[in-house]
C-alpha cells in the first residue's frame, strides 16, 4: 500500500524539489506559483522530467519549464474546448432536437448514436465529409475531452480511456493520422482540425493550433502523439 504523502508548505516543497535534482533559479517566483497552482497540479507537469514512478529530475530540469509546460496545457485546453464547442453546436444542429439549446455532449453523443435510421446518421455525418462509424465514437470521444478540459487536468500528453475510431477508408484524412499513437492526443487534433475547417468560421482553429505549438518549440511532440515531419505534411500548410 502507497504512503500518503506527507503535507508541505511551499518552501518544503522547493527544498524537496532542488533535493531530486530540480533547478530553482527563482525561489520567490517558485514559491508564488507553488501558493497560487499547487504541488498537485504542478506534479502533473515535473513529472514529465523524471522517470518512472518518479525519483529524480533528468539534467535540465527547470522549474520555469515546469511552469511553461503547465501554460502551454492552459493554452492548449481552452483552444480544444473551443474546437469541440464548435463541433458540439454544428452536431447539435443536424439533428432532429435542435430546439435543445443546453444539450450536452454526453447526451449528443447518446442521441447520435441512438438514431436509428442508419441513413439519417450517415446524412448528419456527411456534412462533415465523414461517415457514421466514425462520427458516433468521436463525439462520445469527445466527452472525455471536454470533461478534461473542463476539469483542468493535463490534456497535452494524456492517453485516452475513450479513443477514437480513426477512418482507415477515407483516402483524404488516412495519411495524416497515427496509427502508432492510438489514444494520444494527436489523433484527436486531426479531427477537430478537419471538422472546423467545414464548420463556420473555418480554418482559423488549425492557425491557433500551429501559433500554439510553434511558440512552445520544448514540448516533446511525440508524447502527444505527433509523428516525425508532420509540419510538411499537406493537411497542416493548408
Amino acid at each position: 500500500m502507497r504512503r500518503a504523502e506527507t503535507p508541505m508548505n511551499a518552501d518544503e516543497r522547493i527544498n524537496s524539489l532542488i533535493r531530486l535534482g530540480m533547478c530553482v533559479p527563482d525561489r520567490e517566483s517558485a514559491r508564488h506559483f507553488l501558493r497560487h497552482i499547487g504541488a498537485g497540479v504542478l506534479r502533473e507537469y515535473w513529472s514529465s522530467f523524471q522517470g518512472r514512478g518518479g525519483g529524480r529530475f533528468c539534467e535540465g530540469a527547470d522549474f520555469g519549464r515546469v511552469v511553461d509546460l503547465y501554460v502551454f496545457d492552459r493554452k492548449l485546453r481552452l483552444l480544444v474546448m473551443d474546437a469541440a464547442g464548435r463541433v458540439e453546436i454544428s452536431v447539435r444542429a443536424q439533428m432532429p432536437f435542435r430546439s435543445e439549446v443546453k444539450t450536452s455532449m454526453g447526451k449528443l453523443s447518446r442521441r447520435y448514436s441512438g438514431i436509428k435510421s442508419h441513413s439519417l446518421r450517415q446524412q448528419i455525418a456527411n456534412a462533415y465529409g465523414t461517415d457514421e462509424k466514425i462520427l458516433a465514437p468521436f463525439l462520445h470521444h469527445l466527452t472525455e475531452v471536454r470533461n478534461i478540459c473542463a476539469h483542468h487536468e493535463r490534456l497535452w500528453n494524456v492517453r485516452f480511456d475513450i479513443e477514437p475510431v480513426l477512418p482507415v477508408k477515407k483516402p483524404a484524412l488516412k495519411p495524416f493520422f497515427n496509427f502508432a499513437a492510438q489514444g494520444k492526443l494527436y489523433n484527436t487534433l486531426v479531427l477537430l482540425a478537419h471538422l472546423t475547417d467545414i464548420i463556420p468560421p473555418g480554418r482559423d482553429w488549425a492557425r491557433q493550433l500551429l501559433g500554439l505549438l510553434e511558440s512552445r518549440g520544448e514540448v516533446c511532440e511525440a508524447a502527444m502523439g505527433f509523428p516525425g515531419g508532420w509540419r510538411a505534411a499537406e493537411f497542416w500548410r493548408r
